[in-house]
């Protein structure tokens, strides 16, 4: 049998060196049988790879798009070893079957429960309908499939989902569905594959094989919506919340997606896909540096501004000094108005309590002359005659007992009379003290010398415990003093008239002093007025100063990468804007470092891309090397096979011409 005189082929497309692992395959390498035209020497035709992901019904196939390199939780590798010469299985897919060991003989889901069953059944029915199970299998969905289901139901509702993660699979062979089914199981690694048998398989409905494959049908409908999430890209956003910027690694993933996809379907010329992703770099990095320069812009306005805040403060100073003199006039004001205003309303009531004293004690001397004048005019009227003796005679009798009586009423009038005569002396007591009140609210308020006369009140004859009790106040038995013979001075002629020009005087005052008040108030709600305008624009001035902020923290957020070092420089411009007041400069050199680390990190990648570009022009200047030398070859083996052949057709050709010439002889 002849050999194939093809050297093995080794992909050209090496990982490029980043954090991330890469898709693309590594070194893979592929089968590839090459035949020999008589008109066109040495070219090679390749087996086109299988569109589908799914396993195909002979043992060696090529391997899901669904694997990927371990640092992913996927791998990329070939399941099936090059041409002799070539290196053994790729590593094992994501979704490989695992091991007989490592699988799980017992399914942990309560299966046999029928609450479980209704609610992932009623989850795998929203599922399906949300996703047009009928339109695309063109077949209607049984709502009772989860009780009463049937193997037609179990197919269509598993060839659905399967197709959701593979949309180029296409059932080989009908009639091996049981084996189809059970090497996807294996494929996607569900882990209780081991327990499905063909004949379950051939009995999906029954009682006892149902719950199993239901479990497998919600399994396969996590699988697709877990899927589904991987690729969603509102997931970037979470990225950008932790300071990382996906735009990248995007980048990358879309080149090693299509340029895999293009190894699978044999094409060999990459440079479109390269092309492709540099400019898309170049892109990127072209946004970043406009956002950094309008990052830059902003930073230069926002201080521009705050120079500006600073500058205006001055004002706002001046009116908060002035604003604490007026409240401390006003205070003032208020507690000398306070003042005063006790000061009056004492003065006033010791004046009613002195008028009350002097109006009883002038109705007591009135009733005390009319009883005296009466007494008086009965004894003059008296004129004896004998019948007036008999009638006195008789009634002195009745004086006698009236005596009694009226010692009786005298002893009563005496305790009576002492009981009043203290009360006299209490109250001569509390005329001294109001006196001395008097005086003292007086010369308090001035009112001691008002109008040039003097008020000051003076009890007469002073009343000492030195003297005599004939000199003292209240020493007679019937009578006592006049208020003008108690006190120098006449209260109702004199000192009440002087009384109420004083309050008069200070009535007029407290006006005046009122409408000054008035007017300083007036001055003063100005004054609130034009600082409550000024504290909104104050206020509107920090709203946007906070705004300002909000969006400078934002933006500040957005720039931050994935590296250690720019969380650092992060939280320094995070801690230089909260003492940008005192720290302005170093924000601007704080910037201008980090504009020139991104200008780094920029010429870092130009130049990585550029050395990956030279390493893989030089892959494939091997590669081409490669193919020259192996068609040389191929020339060289030609000719060589053309010469051993002209030669034995030239000895066969001599030897038949001796046969021959042996025959003829």
């Amino acid at each position: 049998m002849r050999q194939s005189m093809a050297a093995p082929r080794t992909s050209s497309i090496p990982a490029p060196t980043h954090h991330r692992q890469s898709l693309a395959p590594s070194r893979l390498q592929r089968p590839s049988s090459v035949s020999i035209d008589q008109d066109v020497m040495g070219s090679a035709t390749r087996s086109a790879g299988r569109k589908s992901y799914a396993p195909p019904p002979s043992a060696q196939r090529r391997t899901s798009v669904f694997q990927r390199q371990s640092s992913m939780g996927f791998n990329v590798g070939s399941s099936q070893g090059g041409p002799s010469g070539g290196s053994g299985a790729g590593p094992s897919s994501f979704f490989a079957s695992s091991s007989a060991t490592n699988a799980i003989s017992q399914d942990p889901r309560p299966l046999r429960d029928r609450s479980y069953r209704d609610r992932i059944s009623t989850e795998i029915m929203e599922f399906l309908q949300s996703n047009n199970y009928e339109m695309v299998m063109k077949t209607n969905l049984n709502p009772n499939f989860a009780r009463t289901p049937t193997a037609k139901d179990f197919e269509n509702i598993f060839r659905f989902l399967y197709h959701s993660i593979d949309p180029q699979y296409n059932l080989t062979n009908p009639k091996k569905l049981d084996t189809e089914i059970i090497n996807i199981l294996k494929t996607l690694r569900y882990p209780f594959v081991n327990n499905i048998t063909k004949s379950q398989l051939a009995a999906v409905g029954s009682t006892n094989t149902w719950p199993s494959f239901l479990g497998i049908l919600h399994w396969l409908m996590q699988l697709v919506v877990t899927t589904n999430r991987i690729s969603d890209p509102a997931y970037d956003s979470i990225a950008e919340e932790a300071g990382f910027d996906p735009e990248p690694d995007r980048i990358q993933l879309s080149f090693y997606s299509e340029t895999y996809q293009a190894w699978l379907n044999g094409e060999d010329d990459l440079s479109p896909y390269e092309q492709s992703m540099q400019e898309a770099f170049a892109i990127w990095g072209e946004a970043k540096v406009q956002e950094l320069e309008q990052l830059e812009a902003r930073n230069n306005d926002l201080r521009s501004e705050l120079a500006e805040l600073e500058e205006s403060s001055r004002p706002l100073d001046e009116l908060k000094a002035h604003r604490e003199v007026l409240e401390s006039d006003i205070r003032k004001f208020t507690d000398w108005i306070d003042k005063s205003t006790g000061k009056y309303n004492r003065a006033l009531s010791a004046l009613n309590i002195v008028k009350s004293e002097i109006d009883n004690g002038k109705r007591e001397l009135a009733e005390a002359e009319r009883d005296r004048d009466a007494l008086q005019a009965a004894v003059d009227k008296q004129g004896l005659t004998p019948a007036d003796i008999d009638r006195m005679n008789a009634e002195q009798e009745k004086l006698k007992t009236a005596l009694e009586q009226v010692r009786n009423r005298l002893n009563e009038a005496e305790i009576e009379l002492e009981k009043q005569s203290s009360e006299a002396q209490a109250k001569l007591q509390r005329i001294e003290r109001l006196i001395t009140r008097f005086n003292s609210i007086g010369f308090k308020v001035g009112g001691l010398n008002a109008q040039g006369r003097t008020f000051e009140l003076r009890l007469f004859p002073d009343r000492q415990d030195s003297q005599m009790a004939s000199t003292r106040l209240c020493n007679e038995d019937g009578t006592g003093y006049s208020p003008s013979q108690i006190i120098n001075v006449d209260l109702r002629h004199d000192v009440k008239p002087a009384l109420v020009e004083l309050k008069k005087s200070y009535t007029k005052k407290i006006h005046e002093t009122e409408e000054e008040a008035m007017k300083v108030a007036e001055s003063v709600e100005s004054a609130e007025e034009e600082l409550a305008e000024i504290q909104a624009e104050v206020e509107t001035l920090r709203t946007k100063k906070t705004a300002v902020d909000d969006e400078y923290s934002e933006m500040k957020e957005n720039m931050t990468t994935d590296q250690n070092n720019s969380n650092l420089e992060i939280e320094k411009l995070e801690r230089e804007l909260q003492n940008i007041r005192s720290h302005m400069t170093n924000g601007l050199l704080t910037l201008e470092q980090r504009s020139q680390s991104l200008k780094v990190e920029y010429d870092q990648l130009k130049y990585k891309v550029s050395e990956e570009r030279e390493r893989l022009h030089g892959a494939v200047a091997q590669i081409i090397e490669n193919i020259v030398n192996f068609k040389v070859h191929i020339g060289k083996s030609l000719e060589e096979f053309w010469e051993l052949t002209h030669k034995e057709r030239e000895e066969a050709c001599s030897g038949e011409d001796r046969d021959d010439d042996e025959e003829m002889l």
